[in-house]
């Protein structure tokens, strides 16, 4: 295997940093061989400054190859990898960065020259950004079920993936919908599931999808449904969901209104008692309101927090997550 070597167009690196190219310097011995009459004397020097400008090619070639990584490394490369080799050369001279060690300031400038050499010869590939896949889409049970089966059967339209990876699933169930509570997690390759249930409970779940590489999509929204117990009179009511402001939102107004929704599978009348302040958890400021809205007054630069109790009118309460806002 022959290696080409580029003797004029390789610069001499002195330990001071001092750069000479090579033109220059055989420019220098030629003149210098016509003004001398002592031909040994010239024909050594010449072989001095062959065998300088050799060594010098041979070390910067083998520190470049030693820095680059294994897979480039392959001897079959070499005469590709010498015109990389050369190309570094002269981009790190064009730096102001020839202080004599090549794999250095091949490693401090790794992305920049690879970006670079990307653009020079397109056969070296740009590395790849890993997507995530896309949101499940839940099908079943459905929003609001009141459920008689359990074991219930749970599930989702499959994701796709940007990038053709292979995509697995992790679904919570909870007993309230922040998950902090009661809280199911199954990891699953397959886009259904059956879970075991506790009766006369209120059940939240969603589902997220992530690919190979552990790269996950956003949680699906969540549903709910009630788990039928034997027996049972009465059902709680749903815990509210939140309209307005949207979480951790910021608002420039010198006040905000507070919505919400809530359900009750009985069909009961519902109730709200409304807490909100600027400490978590919030104090109670409405109590037994039949409205989903209240409207509160901010300072600015306040974080705020709030949440619902939402009850029925035979007893059942469902507590609420805290939420939060800032005012501006």
């Amino acid at each position: 295997m022959i290696i080409k070597r580029r003797f004029f167009k390789s610069p001499l690196i002195f330990p001071p940093g001092i750069i000479i190219e090579m033109k220059v310097v055989w420019r220098f011995l030629f003149t210098f061989l016509r003004m001398r009459k002592n031909i040994f004397f010239s024909i050594c020097l010449c072989l001095l400054f062959v065998s300088i400008s050799s060594g010098q090619i041979n070390n910067d070639l083998r520190a470049y190859l030693e820095a680059m990584p294994p897979a480039n490394r392959n001897p079959d490369e070499l005469m590709e990898e010498n015109r990389k080799f050369w190309y570094h050369h002269r981009f790190f001279l064009a730096q102001g960065r020839a202080d004599g060690s090549l794999a250095r300031q091949w490693r401090e400038e790794e992305s920049r020259a690879t970006t670079k050499l990307a653009d020079d010869d397109p056969s070296i590939p740009t590395p790849k950004v890993n997507n995530a896949p896309s949101v499940p889409s839940l099908t079943a049970p459905i929003d609001g079920l009141q459920c008689t089966e359990n074991p219930l059967v749970f599930s989702w339209n499959k994701s796709s993936d940007p990038d053709g990876d292979a995509v697995s699933y992790s679904i919570q169930l909870a007993t309230i919908n922040s998950f902090s509570k009661d809280l199911q997690v199954r990891s699953i390759s397959d886009n259904t599931t059956t879970l075991s249930l506790i009766k006369g409970v209120a059940y939240y779940w969603r589902v997220n999808a992530k690919d190979t590489k552990n790269k996950s999509s956003e949680f699906s929204p969540v549903r709910k449904f009630y788990s039928e117990g034997e027996g049972v009179s009465n059902h709680i009511p749903y815990a509210a969901t939140l309209i307005r402001p949207a979480l951790n939102s910021n608002i420039t107004d010198s006040s905000a209104t507070l919505e919400w929704s809530s359900s009750d599978i009985d069909n009961d009348s519902l109730l709200y008692d409304v807490y909100a302040g600027v400490v978590n958890p919030p104090p109670l400021v409405l109590e037994n309101s039949d409205s989903t809205s209240y409207t509160i007054n901010l300072s600015a630069g306040t974080t705020y927090y709030w949440k619902i109790v939402v009850k029925d009118d035979v007893g059942g309460e469902a507590i609420g997550q805290i939420w939060s806002f800032k005012s501006n």
